[in-house]
């Protein structure tokens, strides 16, 4: 064997035990710098030169983080050990070097010989205080790469390196490309795993609770775990605006927990009404369609998601961050995740507050029947009608009001937190109103905000008179409450008839008790005077009269 052939053998076998040891050190590893520093370590030991970092591909950057030396030498002949501090964390701009396109994005390992240009580009930190080089500078480029992607990138070096050097940091690249994709695979299987316990864990929440709010904070606290933020919000439609229904990130007096977002001017909730999907901006503030309101101005990153509940989005969760460009289109799937949970929960707490309020209303109803059969006395059973439907309803105002004989209608009984002529006058006037039309009718008149419910009392298809309610609550505009009202004016209306039917059968009873005893009078041995003054008595009795006189 010649001394050049024994001498590449001595090589090769080196090579391939240092390739061995790197990939023994590297079996175990979760650290990606770890990585990079073990190859560049074992080029070190081959007698190379190691300049590199890592790239990013939005920006076309190279961030140097290894500035490595074989030994005492100058690294490119002319860099030294203490210039090499000042090229950590330095930026590099790749398309101003002529091996950018061959390297970084076609992925090709180069024996190149660089222009003074790309070592001008390359060492510009150290250039400042080191003088230039007298000759171009041969050394071998190399990329690490995952799914085809350049992800770090390496500049070797040494004093008489050759082509035949190639081979050899090319296998070292393929191990560090091999050993990132690993990593990337465990990552990505981490990731999952994690992704799908948090989704769990979401899942149980919803189901483990049926207060919407604390589900709805809980939900927000298991999204920052995948989706890291600075402030989010699930925002729900309510008539034609968003209110936030739940937040995390805000302090308690911020001015954003209490705007309602106008929903005919939101161009990016309209947008996820049409698409269904997710929205994902990297600076809100050069996107157009975003809406600055108050609070709202350290944010940056903005994830929007719709919240989808058989199919109309009936809300929003809003995910900010206070960096740029920070979420992915895949964390914007991931938050859609989220926002299916959301519409789950609130389904389910619409599904057990209608449950309660059925519950309630069946109650109400049941005790309203008792109060009819248990009393003839109209005020008393009146009043504790009005009280229940007061409290059911959550109203600020209940009225019953009653025609008298000369079909006038009355006030009978006015029950209100706090007095309000307003008020008052509103509800007489919607009484008069539902009376004549002899339905229920549901109205906001100028000038209060609330609704007003008014359903009549029908008698044989006559009406007698109508309850009245007020509430200055959104939740309580409801239709359905004018039928849970019209049940109770059914029984306020058998009330006030049975008082009537009493008091005819009470009249009658004792007409005719006192017209029996006027008879036994009659037959009696009593003077005239005395028999007439009785009948007098009798009949002004009986008429219900001031005064009676008999005239012969």
């Amino acid at each position: 064997m010649t001394p050049h052939n024994a001498a590449s053998a001595t090589r090769t076998a080196n090579e391939w035990q240092l390739l061995n040891e790197a990939t023994l050190a590297l079996r175990h590893t979760t650290d990606i710098d770890t990585v990079v520093a073990v190859i560049a370590g074992s080029l070190n030991k081959l007698g190379f030169d190691v300049l590199g970092g890592t790239v990013d591909l939005d920006s076309a950057e190279l961030r140097i983080s290894i500035v490595s030396f074989a030994g005492t030498d100058s690294m490119f002949g002319f860099l030294s050990p203490g210039d090499s501090i000042r090229l950590k964390n330095s930026i590099v701009q790749l398309e101003a070097l002529s091996f950018y396109r061959l390297v970084v994005h076609q992925g090709e390992t180069l024996f190149y010989t660089m222009s003074f240009s790309d070592i001008a580009t390359l060492l510009h930190p150290a250039l400042e205080t080191t003088q230039s080089p007298d000759e171009p500078c041969t050394c071998i480029i190399t990329p690490l790469r995952e799914r085809g992607e350049t992800t770090h990138l390496l500049v070797i070096s040494a004093k008489h390196i050759t082509e035949a050097s190639v081979p050899a940091v090319t296998a070292f690249a393929n191990l560090g490309s091999t050993i990132l994709e690993n990593l990337r695979l465990l990552q990505q299987e981490k990731e999952q795993r994690r992704i799908s316990q948090t989704l769990q864990n979401v899942s149980t929440i919803v189901n483990s609770s049926l207060n919407l709010e604390t589900v709805l904070k809980l939900i927000l606290e298991q999204l920052a775990v995948v989706v890291p933020y600075d402030s989010a919000a699930i925002m729900l439609e309510q008539g034609n605006a968003l209110k936030l229904e739940a937040g995390s990130g805000f302090a308690p007096d911020a001015a954003i927990l209490d705007v309602a977002v106008p929903v005919d001017t939101n161009v990016l909730y309209n947008e996820m009404k049409e698409t269904l999907s997710p929205i994902v901006i990297g600076d809100v503030h050069t996107d157009p369609r975003y809406m600055l309101w108050e609070g709202t101005s350290p944010i940056h990153s903005w994830i929007g998601t719709p919240i989808i509940w058989q199919e109309k989005v009936i809300g929003q969760i809003s995910i900010d961050n206070f960096e740029k460009n920070v979420f992915t289109p895949e964390q914007g799937e991931l938050a859609l995740l989220f926002a299916k949970h959301v519409a789950t929960a609130i389904n389910n707490a619409r599904l057990f507050r209608q449950a309660q309020r059925t519950a309630e209303e069946q109650r109400a109803l049941l005790n309203s029947a008792r109060d009819v059969a248990s009393s003839l006395e109209p005020e008393k059973v009146l009043n504790a009608i009005a009280a229940r439907v007061n409290d059911l309803m959550r109203a600020q105002f209940t009225g019953i009001f009653l025609l008298d004989n000369d079909q006038q209608l009355q006030s009978y009984i006015l029950l209100a937190k706090n007095r309000d002529e307003t008020v008052e006058t509103a509800a007489f006037s919607a009484a008069q109103q539902a009376i004549a039309q002899k339905k229920g009718i549901k109205t906001t008149p100028a000038p209060l905000s609330g609704t007003l419910f008014a359903v009549p009392f029908i008698i044989m298809e006559r009406a007698i008179g109508a309850m009245v309610t007020y509430s200055d609550s959104d939740t309580q505009a409801d239709e359905s409450n004018l039928d849970l009202l019209n049940r109770f004016a059914l029984h306020t209306g058998i009330a006030i008839e049975n008082s009537r039917l009493y008091a005819q059968v009470e009249r009658r009873l004792k007409r005719q008790a006192l017209l029996n005893r006027l008879a036994r009078r009659l037959s009696s041995k009593l003077s005239l005077k005395a028999l007439a003054k009785d009948i007098l008595q009798t009949a002004q009795t009986i008429a219900e009269a001031d005064a009676s006189v008999i005239v012969l």
